[in-house]
């Protein structure tokens, strides 16, 4: 039932938002100068939960359209010289890169502090298969969605601060035990970004033009990271925050310095690395 809660959820909050009449929008805000598929594209700067969430996805964006395009542009030169056998060659990169995988944060994207838990639980009714639906909304960044039956407790839990981040945290309880399932936080801290989930760490930094300078994002093999690692509201780790673990608890980790994305890889074995000078592929970035 829950697996299509998110997509309902995301229609039912762009009505619900849209039609409040006493909602106050932030001018929107955007550039017309062009900009690159690997460029930082902020198209708002509204102070609000649903707004960060947009800046969040700009920023993950800009880090995977780099390594994408340049990772396939890696792989296309080895094709091209080996066209038959090219995904033998040791070089070649099988993995893709998408780290910050959240099958359910979709369904808190459009909490707003004019969402009541009447409107909400109006709108979820006929789809609930029994649930009891549990909506809190603090009207100043704090809200908690609760599904509940006789069996177990699913909720979700978002905080967001005005500093321009927000932690999202989706736990449930079954026979008394709880399980964090997906969890989420994300900061900025000037032209610095900062993403951690349970898995996996985010630490970009853009020029004042949107292209990125530095970048180092690491996805773990072993263990995970949880309330005692949180970045939320307003920590500012440095770049070896990323990797301050046993290089055996990580399965990859990719950074971008001076114009080098490296590749490192250990899923299947020992560690791979790869470098990829951005000069050589400059053509890839096609204008948006």
């Amino acid at each position: 039932m829950k697996k299509i809660i998110s997509a309902l959820l995301a229609a039912v909050f762009l009505v619900l938002t849209g039609c409040s009449s006493n909602r106050k929008d932030v001018p929107i805000t955007t550039t017309s100068v062009p900009k690159s598929a690997d460029m930082l594209n902020i198209t708002s700067t509204g102070i609000s939960y649903a707004e960060c969430v947009k800046r969040y996805y700009a920023v993950l964006d800009a880090v995977k359209n780099k390594i994408q395009i340049l990772e396939k542009e890696h792989n296309k030169q080895i094709e091209s010289e080996n066209p038959e056998k090219f995904f033998l060659d040791e070089n070649y990169i099988l993995t893709a890169f998408d780290p910050f995988v959240l099958t359910k944060f979709s369904t808190t994207e459009y909490f707003s502090p004019n969402l009541s838990e009447e409107e909400l639980i109006n709108s979820l009714s006929y789809i609930t298969d029994g649930d009891s639906i549990s909506f809190k909304n603090d009207g100043g960044g704090k809200y908690l969605l609760s599904f509940v039956n006789e069996n177990s407790l699913e909720e979700f839990s978002v905080e967001y601060s005005t500093k321009d981040s927000f932690r999202y945290v989706l736990t449930t309880e079954t026979d008394e035990t709880a399980v964090t399932n997906e969890m989420l936080e994300f900061r900025k801290n000037a032209n610095t970004y900062y993403v951690q989930s349970k898995t996996s760490r985010l630490w970009v930094q853009f020029d004042s033009d949107g292209n990125i300078i530095y970048f180092c994002c690491s996805t773990l093999k072993n263990g995970s990271y949880g309330n005692a690692d949180s970045i939320y509201p307003d920590s500012a780790p440095k770049k070896e925050w990323v990797t301050e673990r046993n290089r055996d608890d990580y399965i990859s980790i990719h950074t971008f310095e001076n114009g080098i994305l490296t590749h490192e890889d250990s899923s299947s074995g020992p560690w791979k690395t790869l470098t990829i000078n951005e000069s050589d592929y400059q053509n890839a970035f096609p204008l948006k």
